[in-house]
């Protein structure tokens, strides 16, 4: 289609996802105006007709407003200029610090160890380093199975990382956490033993290092899937192979603490509030001759921050990405074009040193040199550790771990001034449902450290969610809304003093209004900050209502819906009513499914948490895929109940009685009535109808 200057191409070819390319293809140009054929799109078999999930509305209205179509004359806004009000940071910021672990635990005598990926010889030098002390005996074990058999005696799980390549030994953590999760809510603590994950000793390989902190960030995420008495601890014994006073360590962290192995002895990790002096409205801006380089710079937080430098008076840009970009940023490149800004567009995926030699040449083809480089590529799939898959792993791991890899070896050559690594505070507190993207994000602070030390200022920035990008497209109820998103100002003002002060890791967002504690941070260690933030405190309502218990119901159901509730059906009910904003309990239909009523992975690990506090139940996550329905998962509370609840008779004679349904039905105590007269609206209803007016629109009905 020919617009004001050239022609706009839009890609339809993707061979990752071909049928998802072409119809972005076909709603880009619809977006530009073109008239489609709708009916041609859809030729062939009719397509079926599906449910649209019921969770989605919120009460919220999420249809497209009507607006002008884009013509050819039409003409891009210019950018706005940047704010110069004063941006507020108080405590927003907090930087790693490491403790001397003052004192001496008491050595535990008994060790069960395995070995990610198999006995190797890490697993060798850890059992011999445990055993000098001679009074220290281990067990060895090949599976988690083996789990099963361990004395009582023992003190707790040692997993050892061998030499494996990231996604092997992810998967490799994946498949024994999930196999301990029994022991490990039983109270017997697991502890990860990795080599490298801080710092930049010599002998231990840039690549072994990076997995080792993605195990740490993943093995966060992890631990807050499991009831609230598992613990898992992190320890980091660096390049030495036989720590003194190894079994203290692993002592302390099998309390839920993180250490590793310094120069001064064992060190434990906090999080310290840390100000940052103001620097001037310019500290973004590249010297003379300078490009800066954005990867993932077509879309969300990338995108807003090329915007944000041509505010500030960057002139030179090269902006990087797998993907074309859509036609709004092109529309708005080509209006930059017009002016002094210069901006080049590279397609391709950092993962791959192929790009980042593409980048040098651009660069210096220009007659110029790399400014600073600011990788903000990523990839955010949600997923429960039973649920992530090898290929979820490998997708998220690759715009982070392996474009972080392949920038160590190329980073010599590209020479820029600086680099900003964007990631999140997954990778430093964990977040449920998120083992990979923490695991992705957590690697990135080893990346920072390695190119500090090969002479490259570097900032590896966890932020919180940011309203834009990947969170802001996140729906009610997920993880951002634990910690308050942060303004795209704030981010901007953050990085640009952390630069200027040369600070190397910082997490940055307002974990103290999330409603963490000044003791918290000084007794906690980060992932048992996340623990307390994701589990543990109570979660924010998702709307300022109440919800009413079930009514009795006025519409003819199947037979199924019309059994009886139970006291624990109504509790699962009225529990998920609460997550997902409903105004009454017996909106939640006992038959759906919880993936079709719109439950994600946070959501389905805080109802297995406030089922367990409310009904003394004893969930898993796994028990909810097991019964994933309201009336399944209320059936199996009342069995597991049944067979535990088990009162003597007054004068000893006589079995035990068995709780019945009845009993549970009384001992539930029914929620507080809400205002009357409140008209609920039916989501289903509403979707349908949506659905409709868009079959209408497209010429389908």
């Amino acid at each position: 289609r020919s617009a004001s200057k050239g022609l706009s191409c839009i890609p339809s070819l993707d061979s990752s996802d071909p049928e998802r390319a072409f119809c972005s293809a076909a709603a880009s140009l619809h977006s530009l105006g073109l008239d489609l054929d709708w009916k041609g799109l859809f030729e062939g078999p009719s397509p079926k007709r599906i449910s649209v999930p019921t969770y989605a509305f919120q009460r919220q209205a999420y249809w497209l407003p009507a607006r002008p179509r884009q013509t050819e004359t039409d003409s891009v806004a210019p950018v706005p200029s940047a704010p110069t009000e004063p941006v507020a940071l108080t405590g927003l910021c907090h930087a790693p610090l490491w403790v001397r672990v003052e004192g001496k635990e008491t050595a535990p005598r008994r060790w069960a160890l395995a070995a990610l990926g198999g006995a190797g010889p890490r697993l060798a030098e850890l059992k011999a380093a445990l055993t000098q002390d001679t009074t220290v005996t281990t067990e060895l074990l090949v599976t988690p199975a083996d789990a099963a058999r361990l004395r009582a005696d023992v003190a707790g799980i040692v997993l050892v990382q061998e030499e494996l390549p990231v996604v092997t030994a992810l998967g490799e953590l994946r498949r024994w956490l999930l196999g301990l999760e029994e022991p490990m809510t039983a109270g017997r603590p697991i502890v990860l033993v990795t080599r490298g994950a801080h710092g930049t000793g010599a002998g231990v390989a840039s690549a072994s290092a990076l997995t080792a902190r993605a195990l740490w960030g993943a093995a966060r995420a992890a631990c807050l899937e499991f009831a609230k008495g598992a613990r898992l601890g992190l320890v980091d014994i660096g390049t030495t192979a036989a720590p003194s006073g190894l079994s203290a360590a692993l002592a302390t962290a099998a309390a839920g603490d993180e250490l590793r192995l310094g120069r001064e002895g064992w060190l434990r990790q906090r999080l310290a509030p840390l100000p940052l002096p103001p620097v001037q409205a310019q500290a973004l801006v590249e010297e003379p001759g300078h490009a800066a380089v954005i990867t993932g710079g077509f879309g969300g937080v990338g995108w807003q921050l090329a915007v944000h430098l041509v505010q500030r008076g960057v002139r030179e840009l090269v902006l990087v990405g797998r993907s074309a970009p859509g036609a709004a940023v092109d529309a708005t490149l080509a209006a930059w074009r017009r002016t002094d800004i210069s901006v080049t567009v590279l397609l391709g995926d950092v993962a791959e040193p192929a790009t980042w030699e593409a980048i040098h040449r651009e660069v210096t083809a220009r007659g110029h040199r790399l400014g600073t480089l600011y990788h903000f590529a990523g990839v955010l799939k949600d997923a429960t550790l039973a649920n992530i898959s090898e290929a979820d792993l490998s997708r998220v791991l690759r715009p982070k771990v392996h474009a972080a890899s392949a920038l160590l070896d190329a980073v010599a050559t590209l020479a820029p001034r600086r680099i900003v690594l964007a990631g999140s505070l997954a990778g430093v507190l964990g977040s449920p449902g998120q083992f990979a993207y923490a695991a992705a994000n957590a690697a990135l602070g080893v990346a920072a450290e390695h190119l500090v030390a090969a002479g490259i200022p570097t900032l590896a920035l966890a932020w919180a969610p940011l309203d834009a990008g990947m969170a802001a497209s996140t729906r009610r109820g997920g993880n951002v809304e634990r910690v308050p998103r942060m303004a795209l100002a704030q981010a901007w003002e953050i990085m640009a003093r952390a630069l200027a002060a040369g600070i190397t890791e910082l997490s940055a967002g307002a974990l103290e209004q999330a409603g963490l504690t000044a003791h918290e941070f000084e007794v906690l260690s980060p992932g048992d900050l996340g623990r307390r933030l994701f589990v543990e405190k109570p979660a924010p309502a998702v709307e300022p209502q109440a919800v009413r218990p079930a009514a009795v119901q006025d519409e003819p159901r199947a037979a199924e819906r019309e059994r009886p509730a139970t006291g624990a059906l109504l509790q699962v009910q009225q529990t998920l009513a609460e997550l997902l904003g409903e105004r009454t309990a017996d909106a939640i239909d006992p038959t759906t499914n919880f993936q079709n009523l719109g439950l994600d992975s946070l959501m389905l690990i805080r109802l297995r948490e406030q089922l367990n506090t409310r009904l003394k139940a004893k969930l898993t996550t796994a028990t909810l895929y097991s019964y994933p329905t309201s009336r399944l998962l209320a059936e199996h509370i009342t069995e597991q109940l049944r067979t535990t609840t088990e009162p003597a008779s007054s004068n000893g004679e006589g079995a035990a009685r068995s709780a019945e349904p009845s009993d549970l039905a009384t001992a539930v105590a029914e929620p507080p009535a809400g205002p009357l007269g409140i008209e609920v609206m039916d989501d289903l209803a509403q979707a349908e109808r949506l659905a409709e007016e868009l079959l209408r629109e497209l010429g389908l009905r």
